[in-house]
């Protein structure tokens, strides 16, 4: 479907010889003078059509830069991650692993072009997905929008193409944390799930989780967090028995 896709956008793409050819030839229609009647009317026609042309032709151009800038992303992440590069129509013109399992998915998941919760849809549904999510393992769902209102809007057709589905979880986030994620060699949800983690225990590092699933993170953040609640609890407890009370000076 690419090939085609492509082989579309290089019949109207021009090199720059033809481009100046071209100009050229308008310019000199249009100064030149055309004989009365007849001929000068069909000097115009030409002068018009050539002009036509051209402009379909920068058209063409400018359309196929468009439709290859991706000016959004969807980050899934587990084990196997993949994150999908999103064009300003909403279709998926990459998709790129971050782990060995998530290059062998992207490898043979074949959505360029789908609209992307059709391709987050499709995903899901593959043999090593489903058997992850079976197992209990969680997915988290990343939208990467160019501003708030995008990932608003992109977050909300995410939830509504995974309604349903046990242990996914969809949400939004801004392009400068991804960029972080990516300097340090991670996809965005394992990144995500470290900072979460660092909040709790601040000497952890990213080398530390790299081996890490995004679970095996998340599930790390949740015992500190009952170790820390039960802590409390004791330190209540014997607070309330009186046994320890301020010396008075």
């Amino acid at each position: 479907m690419q090939d085609k896709l492509r082989e579309t956008f290089d019949m109207i793409r021009a090199d720059e010889e033809l481009l100046e050819k071209t100009k050229r030839s308008v310019a000199e229609k249009s100064s030149g003078s055309f004989p009365a009647g007849r001929e000068k009317k069909r000097g115009v026609k030409r002068v018009m059509s050539i002009a036509a042309c051209l402009a379909l032709i920068l058209l063409g151009l400018g359309g196929y830069g468009i439709y290859f800038t991706p000016v959004s992303a969807v980050s899934m992440d587990m084990d196997p991650s993949v994150e999908m590069e999103i064009n300003r129509f909403g279709k998926v013109i990459s998709i790129e692993g971050c782990d060995e399992e998530g290059k062998e998915l992207a490898r043979t998941a074949d959505v360029k072009f789908m609209d992307y919760d059709e391709a987050v849809s499709f995903i899901i549904e593959t043999e090593i997905i489903k058997e992850c999510l079976a197992r209990g393992e969680e997915m988290d769902i990343t939208a990467v929008g160019e501003d708030g209102v995008a990932c608003d809007r992109m977050t909300t057709r995410l939830k509504a193409c995974t309604r349903g589905q046990e242990n996914v979880y969809c949400h939004g986030t801004a392009m400068e944390k991804v960029r972080d994620a990516h300097k340090h060699g991670c996809s965005y949800g394992k990144y995500s799930a470290y900072l979460e983690m660092k909040k709790i225990d601040p000497d952890i590092t990213v080398e530390d989780v790299k081996g890490m699933t995004t679970r095996e993170i998340r599930q790390r953040c949740e015992s500190h967090r009952n170790e820390r609640h039960d802590e409390g609890k004791g330190n209540r407890g014997s607070g309330s028995g009186g046994g320890f009370r301020k010396r008075s000076r």
